[in-house]
C-alpha cells in the first residue's frame, strides 16, 4: 500500500494510515506481494514479489511510504509488517513506473530475516 502518512510506532494496522487515493494506476489496498515463509532451524525468511506501479491517464497521488500489512488476518484486521520511508514525496507522471524490489531482485527476493 502507498501512504503519505508517516508510520509511527502506535500504528499497528492499515486504518491507522490514510492510503493515497486510488487510480490513475493506483489500486485501493495496493498490490498483492505473493509472500512466503519459511522456518528453517529457527531461521524465518520473508520473501516477496516484485511489485511494479505505472501511472496512466493523469498524475498518480503523492506518496513517501511504501508499507505491508497482512490482507489475510481478520483479528486485528490487515496489521501492519514493515514501511520503507523514500525520504521525500514522489509522484509519478504519465507513464513513469515506480517498482517495489525485495533484496533488489527482479522476480522475487527476502523482505526480511529473523534469526
Amino acid at each position: 500500500m502507498l501512504t503519505l502518512t508517516a508510520p509511527v510506532v502506535t500504528n499497528t494496522v492499515k486504518a491507522n494510515l490514510t492510503e493515497i487515493a486510488a487510480g490513475n494506476g493506483y489500486t485501493a489496498g495496493g498490490e498483492d506481494i505473493q509472500n512466503t515463509l519459511a522456518e528453517v532451524t529457527g531461521v524465518t525468511t520473508v520473501s516477496a514479489t516484485k511489485v511494479v506501479w505505472t501511472c496512466v491517464t493523469a498524475a498518480m497521488a503523492a506518496f513517501r511510504y511504501v508499507t505491508i500489512y497482512n490482507d489475510t488476518q481478520t483479528s486485528p484486521a490487515d496489521p501492519l509488517i514493515a514501511f520503507w520511508d523514500y525520504g521525500v514525496s514522489l509522484t509519478l507522471a504519465v507513464g513513469e513506473t515506480f517498482s517495489l524490489k525485495f533484496n533488489n531482485s527482479e522476480t522475487s527476493g527476502t523482505v526480511f530475516t529473523l534469526t
